[in-house]
């Protein structure tokens, strides 16, 4: 059954029954039961009221353009200093050298006796050297006279000469022709001992 509607606007109501303007009586939508001019009326949409939204086709339009960059601020003044942290725990002790010399006896100590100088020369120069990579712990020179001859002399050095620590004695000097100068080094053994 059709029901009546008054519209206050327009001062009528709507009519129960067909007429030659509204033929159509709607039997779905929101006008369902009433007489319409259109079945236009009685299809199921969806009213949008709002102006803005009429002409809307629901697409994303194109992005514009990226703005100006703003203006970077002033500096900032420094903080201040954070408190001294606590001291680190100490690190761990270093692997023990090797020993030094700590005793000297017969099983590694050992004495070379180095070139004699050759008698009839004025300059004399002797000088004995340790084993390669043992050390020079001490030293000595002799003057001999050879046969009945006299003279004096002069030494001029004794000592070691080369790197440190010391693996030679040297002795140099003047002296008469017939005397002979000879050194002796004194050379700690040093690991592996010599057989």
């Amino acid at each position: 059954m059709a029901q009546g509607y008054y519209n206050n606007d327009y001062g009528d109501s709507y009519s129960q029954y067909p007429t030659d303007d509204k033929k159509y009586e709607c039997r779905t939508g929101p006008f369902k039961g009433f007489f319409v001019s259109s079945v236009e009326f009685c299809k199921h949409m969806k009213f949008d009221d709002r102006k803005e939204h009429k002409d809307r086709d629901n697409r994303t339009g194109a992005q514009g353009p990226q703005g100006p960059q703003g203006i970077q601020g002033p500096p900032r003044a420094t903080g201040a200093t954070g408190s001294q942290g606590q001291p680190g725990v100490n690190g761990i002790n270093g692997a023990q050298g090797p020993l030094g010399i700590t005793n000297v006896n017969g099983s590694n100590y050992y004495s070379i006796i180095g070139n004699p100088t050759t008698p009839g020369t004025n300059i004399k120069n002797s000088t004995a050297s340790c084993l390669p990579g043992d050390v020079a712990i001490s030293g000595e020179y002799n003057i001999t006279n050879v046969g009945a001859g006299t003279g004096s002399y002069d030494v001029r050095f004794f000592g070691s000469i080369g790197p440190d620590p010391p693996t030679n004695c040297s002795t140099q000097g003047r002296g008469a022709t017939f005397s002979i100068f000879t050194t002796t080094v004194n050379c700690f053994d040093n690991p592996p001992l010599r057989p």
